[in-house]
């Protein structure tokens, strides 16, 4: 046990030295954004020269979907949306189909989903292409 007027032998905290990471040729970076089209890719420096896309300084950045454009909305896509589970999603997908007449398993269009559940039908095709 130590005394009260001894210290320990504690070594003062150095916090460790990291290198900040070589940036990328220029020349990567813009294949990079040829192929993605994601303006997240691209480091700070790289955005604020303006000749690499031309809606740099826009309010609203341009939208390039990941995906295909489609009209069917599926149960796991409902199931992001609210928040449920899967089997939830599918229960009110068939409410909807209840609702139209269709039969079971007939495919739902985002505008029926939409018009059904009083959602906008712009973010829920946003939301839908983008995840």
């Amino acid at each position: 046990m130590l005394a009260e007027t001894e210290e320990p032998n504690v070594k003062e905290f150095v916090p460790p030295f990291y290198p900040t990471p070589k940036l990328p040729g220029y020349r990567t970076l813009y294949k990079r954004y040829l192929k993605t089209r994601d303006f997240y890719d691209l480091p700070d420096e790289v955005e604020m020269n303006a000749v690499l896309y031309k809606d740099a300084h826009e309010m609203e950045r341009q939208v390039f979907y990941k995906r295909d454009p489609r009209l069917i909305i599926y149960p796991k896509d409902v199931a992001m949306i609210y928040g449920k589970h899967e089997s939830t999603a599918r229960r009110l997908l068939q409410t909807i189909r209840d609702s139209k007449g269709l039969p079971k398993g007939a495919p739902i269009t985002i505008k029926d989903f939409c018009t059904y559940t009083h959602l906008d039908y712009d973010t829920i095709h946003t939301f839908i292409m983008e995840s």
